[in-house]
């Protein structure tokens, strides 16, 4: 089987961090060429390699023959690289948030659908083996009908302070906002899309001044149906916790992604010993469950490493939606995240903007 040639473009933060090594550790994939302004950021990831570099992404689709571009670059510059390379008809993987406006997606929507080429956009924590266990816990019904989502992200980050560059501070809530899309589209993946945004509410606890223009944030929402409620909170002055909630009419679904771990509860006994007591037991083997299914992956996932075996990177967000990504452009079947599921996001971002 011949070699999944892809180019990245940008070589900032996640091109080489993220994107380069899972491409390295898939069986059939071969970076070919990196691009990027900054040369000397194209020469540190360029070290070691034989492979082509470019300062000029034009350049580079008249070079070389490519399978794919994973796009790296600010979400500012998106529209224009990702339009031209969808319209020279090279398939494109676009690093989060895909846009800067749903305006914008709407125009990569256009050219997509112009050209044919296929367009996907990295949500690569709906790839992690916790958030893939929930998604088939929810469906099989173990915690009923879905009837609201929460999604609860707290740290305590110095929002002035950012290793990517300034053009965060062009996001809503610059660093926190960078971050924000994967806040919005985990919990989406749980509901029937994105129906009426019901309140939008942002705090500047630390009385930051502009660019950062808060460091807490919460949306309220419904999906499509009007029967969901969607919940999202950011903050960056509290205590670290990043938590999916998912309640049922049978239940309670948490994905804890500090932890690793997926949690339910079913029992709906209120206000007893004995249900106290049922509830505790149950968290505590759930807790213990996960510490040794993590434990286990990560053993795993070295042994794998030492034996240059690509299933070490089953638990790699990136790696499993690239490999995916792959699969659908070679097979032409659907993209695993598409633009008009982005294009939610993005929605939800604006309101934040706004």
């Amino acid at each position: 089987m011949r070699t999944f040639r892809i180019a990245i473009v940008g070589m900032g933060n996640a091109g080489p961090n993220r994107h380069l090594p899972a491409i390295d550790a898939h069986p059939r994939a071969e970076a070919v060429a990196f691009c990027d302004l900054n040369e000397s950021r194209l020469e540190d990831a360029a070290s070691g390699r034989d492979i082509a570099t470019y300062t000029d992404y034009h350049e580079m689709l008249d070079a070389e023959e490519l399978d794919a571009v994973h796009l790296c670059t600010p979400p500012q510059t998106h529209l224009d690289i990702a339009s031209d390379v969808i319209e020279a008809g090279v398939p494109v993987l676009i690093e989060k948030p895909v846009a800067m406006s749903s305006d914008e997606v709407a125009k990569l929507i256009d050219v997509r659908d112009e050209t044919g080429t296929p367009v996907s956009v990295v949500h690569n924590r709906l790839f992690l083996p916790h958030v893939q266990e929930a998604i088939h816990r929810v469906e099989s019904g173990e915690i009923g009908d879905v009837v609201s989502v929460t999604m609860l992200l707290s740290k305590e980050d110095d929002l002035t302070e950012t290793f990517r560059g300034d053009w965060v501070f062009d996001l809503p809530g610059g660093e926190l906002g960078e971050g924000s899309p994967h806040q919005v589209y985990v919990p989406l993946r749980f509901v029937d899309g994105l129906g009426e945004i019901c309140g939008v509410g942002t705090q500047n606890y630390r009385n930051y001044e502009p660019p950062v223009e808060f460091d807490g944030a919460g949306v309220e929402a419904l999906d499509e149906e009007g029967r969901r409620l969607i919940s999202i909170k950011m903050l960056a002055n509290s205590a670290t916790r990043d938590t999916l909630f998912v309640h049922g009419t049978k239940g309670e679904l948490q994905v804890d992604f500090v932890k690793r771990g997926v949690f339910v509860t079913t029992n709906k006994e209120r206000y007893s010993a004995k249900s106290f007591a049922t509830e505790n037991a149950s968290s505590t083997l759930q807790l213990v469950s996960n510490v040794l299914k993590t434990g286990v992956g990560f053993a795993k996932r070295i042994a794998y490493r030492k034996m240059d075996d690509s299933r070490s990177e089953e638990s790699n967000g990136h790696y499993v939606q690239i490999d995916r990504f792959i699969e659908a452009v070679e097979t032409d079947t659907n993209v695993p995240v598409t633009l008009e599921e982005s294009l939610e996001t993005v929605v939800v971002l604006e309101a934040l903007e706004e």
